[in-house]
């Protein structure tokens, strides 16, 4: 089993603070309600298909993670 193989947390954590500072920035623009929501729901969209793409990506290193065994310190 290659120990190296770990997910990539640090770009999940960014995709997800992007997409709430896109939201956020995006109550900043004066825009007509319809385009507003329009623009939430496309970067909701985005930011869950980008999740579910990273998910993919790391299946296995999520996997591996699970079967690996469990330290003294370790956290759960």
């Amino acid at each position: 089993m290659n120990s190296k193989l770990k997910p990539t947390w640090w770009l999940l954590d960014g995709l997800i603070a992007s997409t709430i500072l896109s939201l956020l920035a995006l109550q900043q623009f004066v825009l007509s309600y319809p385009v507003r929501q329009m623009l939430q729901a496309v970067l909701v969209v985005l930011g869950y298909s980008l999740a579910a793409v990273w998910l993919r990506t790391n299946a296995v290193a999520l996997e591996a993670q699970e079967e690996r065994p469990k330290k003294d310190g370790d956290v759960t």
